[in-house]
């Protein structure tokens, strides 16, 4: 179970972390479950979709990258259940940035790269080229009854009066700021019987069907994408988002006015409407507005990633495209559930078998899978926060905490109710033990509650520090572990609690494990291991080498795995000497962050990178190995990322050399310097602290003999 707890100095880490010697021969990981569709460009709604009346959703994905299977991604992707599963419907391979859902089964696909606009006349479970765009780059397409509009990068605007079977082009009264000498058409929307366009530098306005266009303002804005509030009414607003804020305007005015309030980040790239609720999405998280965008605030709470490219919305419910973590969908606009079935995006925090099938707690709900990490389906029906931090069951019931609020699932984890007691609580950890079961909080203690889940009574008394990190059972006992305070076990008298941290010279508890008699704690120092029935806890790294923050502990039979920043390790002798265990893991998913043994199989969960699974049975005892030299120059996303105040951020070096690292704002001026210094072969790491910074959107660059890397990262307070 994952509790990070970062260290308050810097922390280097050169190559070895524990002392190697001993263990594996063909053991090596593998995603488990990944049925990625990808970054997502663009999605539509079909009426129904998102609700029991049926119907489906589009997305769009980016293409030149590769799946896990090694096909190319790109295309569209189509479900018709909401997300439990997806289709690659076609145009694989292709950068797709927009869609369109008419009637009778009419949708449009706009492809980058010259890849043109494609035709779908079965609802989206096909696709034909559409021959005269062939070429062009679509960028935008609007549908008013059979009158289709395609807007393209650079060669303008194109009108169809028949459905999209013959198109002419329609640029009449358009100012091109381009070598072309056609318009950059970025956005269209429709108002009754008027058209709008957005382009690279302003609006137009059509009332003829796109015969002509006029100026409609905003002439040196950049428009990203229109929406508009009851269209074909008098009343009707006109919404318009770009690269400086959102603005708005009454249908047929040219006088638009900026409101931005509360938007702290101007650069819109989607916006929708939902009701009496607008929705602005930029690369800093999703902006909710109830007075038509007099104010904003952020709605981010079940979003595993703050950069939302796109949006789109039906008459009762609101889709996300998230960069690189799949779909959201939400009823309210406010509370994300994640609908594609790919784990392989997301924060892994937790795992827990009931014997036959195995459930991760992750930043994109709960996943269930019954072939020991085959596969993997989404079960988040009722979460309506989605950032599960840990799972335990009791009985039959099946209990799910997460970032605020308390869950229970009778049904195998189908559905979820929220447990009204603990509606608010912000649940670190959670453990069953004799009917009784144990909810750790981040800041409340621990709370117990001895009728599945119906009650809960606080119980802290004993605890010297109200912030949970974990909790263990060895011989019937009930161990939990603290922020600062070390280890406490449970007496059920008065006081409940009673510290056992003889040895224990390291007390910010991260996490706890058990096997057999003996426990394990994870520190911010280093593991520790003690017998439980006689507590003296004993340092398990060896001396002289560095000791690491533990995020996650698994021990079963002869194995003992640790979790931490810089990937996982492995024991099979008491942790008296450890080995790496890289092999299969990308460099960018080695941030260990939850550790299970189910069987003959090691779980491990990344940060941002889902499940991973490897066999036990191609681990033997070796000689010792020299630690691994890497092979290139690399720089790694910070963890965690978007961080408040503290990040590391990860780089490792092929080969001795002067580093330089520093972290900018987005004017690019310099706001620290991590490292300049000479730095040894190997993997290393430093944190960041932004405490003394505001919340937005930094670069850190790393520069080492002639190699040099940006990489963006997010302070939110």
């Amino acid at each position: 179970m994952f509790r990070a707890g970062l260290m308050a100095v810097a922390l280097v880490v050169c190559s070895s972390v524990f002392g190697f010697a001993q263990s594996t021969t063909n053991f090596q990981w593998s995603r488990s479950g990944v049925t990625s569709i990808g970054v997502v460009n663009a999605l539509a709604m079909s009426p129904g979709a998102g609700t029991s009346a049926g119907g489906y959703i589009l997305a769009g994905t980016a293409s030149g990258g590769q799946l896990s299977d090694g096909s190319p991604t790109g295309g569209v992707y189509r479900t018709s259940d909401d997300g439990a599963t997806w289709a690659l419907t076609g145009l694989s391979g292709k950068w797709v940035q927009c869609l369109a859902i008419g009637s009778s089964g009419l949708a449009f696909a706009g492809a980058a790269i010259g890849a043109g606009l494609y035709t779908s006349t079965d609802s989206g479970n096909s696709w034909n080229a559409d021959s005269l765009l062939s070429g062009y780059s679509v960028q935008c397409v609007a549908i008013d009854g059979g009158t289709v509009f395609a807007g393209t990068y650079s060669n303008g605007l194109w009108v169809s009066s028949d459905e999209g079977k013959n198109w002419e082009s329609s640029d009449s009264g358009f100012v091109s700021y381009n070598a072309s000498g056609k318009p950059n058409v970025t956005a269209l929307t429709v108002n009754g019987g008027a058209i709008l366009a957005g382009t690279n530098a302003g609006m137009y306005l059509s009332t003829n069907n796109g015969l002509s266009w006029v100026r409609d303002g905003l002439d040196d804005q950049y428009v990203n994408s229109l929406a508009v509030q009851d269209p074909g009414t008098s009343g009707a607003k006109i919404f318009a988002g770009t690269n400086f804020g959102v603005f708005v305007a009454p249908g047929g005015d040219t006088s638009w006015t900026a409101v931005n309030t509360g938007l702290t980040d101007s650069s819109v790239t989607s916006i929708t409407i939902l009701g009496s609720n607008l929705y602005a999405s930029t690369e800093s998280g999703l902006f909710l507005s109830s007075n038509d965008g007099a104010n904003w605030t952020q709605a981010n709470l079940g979003l595993s990633f703050p950069d939302i490219p796109v949006l789109a919305s039906n008459d009762s419910a609101i889709v996300a495209g998230a960069a690189g973590s799949g779909v959201f969908l939400s009823h309210d606009g406010i509370n994300w559930l994640a609908i594609n079935s790919d784990v392989s995006g997301t924060t892994v925090d937790d795992f827990m078998s009931d014997g036959t099938a195995t459930y991760a707690a992750t930043s994109g709900g709960v996943y269930f899978s019954p072939d020991s990490g085959i596969s993997w389906s989404p079960r988040s029906n009722g979460l309506v926060n989605d950032q599960v931090t840990s799972l335990a069951m009791n009985g039959t019931s099946i209990f799910a905490g997460t970032t605020f609020g308390l869950y229970v699932s009778n049904d195998d984890g189908e559905s979820w109710t929220i447990v009204d007691s603990m509606s608010t609580s912000q649940i670190s950890a959670l453990v069953s033990n004799s009917g009784k079961v144990f909810a750790g909080t981040s800041g409340q203690g621990v709370f117990i509650s001895t009728d599945n889940g119906g009650t809960w009574a606080p119980a802290d008394s004993g605890l010297k520090s109200l912030a949970i990190t974990g909790f263990t059972i060895s011989g019937g006992n009930v161990f939990v572990g603290t922020s600062g305070q070390g280890v406490y076990s449970y007496t059920g008298g008065v006081p409940a609690w009673s510290a056992v941290n003889p040895g224990l010279t390291n007390t910010a508890i991260t996490c706890l494990a058990s096997n057999g008699t003996n426990l394990f704690a994870g520190t911010a120092g280093g593991p520790y291991t003690s017998t439980a029935s006689s507590i003296n806890w004993n340092p398990i790294t060896d001396s002289g080498q560095v000791a690491v923050s533990i995020n996650a502990i698994a021990a079963s039979g002869p194995y003992l795995f640790c979790g931490t920043n810089v990937g996982p390790y492995l024991s099979t002798d008491n942790g008296n000497t450890w080995e790496s265990m890289l092999t299969g893991l990308p460099l960018n998913t080695q941030g260990i962050t939850a550790l299970a043994i189910s069987g003959s199989n090691a779980f491990a969960g990344a940060y941002q990178g889902g499940v991973w699974v490897g066999s036990l049975t191609g681990i033997t005892a070796i000689d010792a190995q020299p630690s691994q030299i890497p092979a290139a120059f690399a720089l790694s996303q910070n963890y965690p990322n978007p961080f408040n105040p503290t990040t590391v951020i990860r780089y490792q070096l092929s080969a001795p050399c002067f580093v330089v690292l520093k972290v900018y704002d987005v004017l690019g001026r310099e706001v620290a310097t991590l490292e300049d210094a000479k730095k040894s072969t190997g993997i290393h790491e430093v944190e960041f602290n932004g405490a003394h910074l505001a919340s937005g959107v930094y670069f850190y660059r790393l520069a080492a003999a002639g190699f040099s890397e940006t990489k963006k990262m997010l302070l939110l307070k």
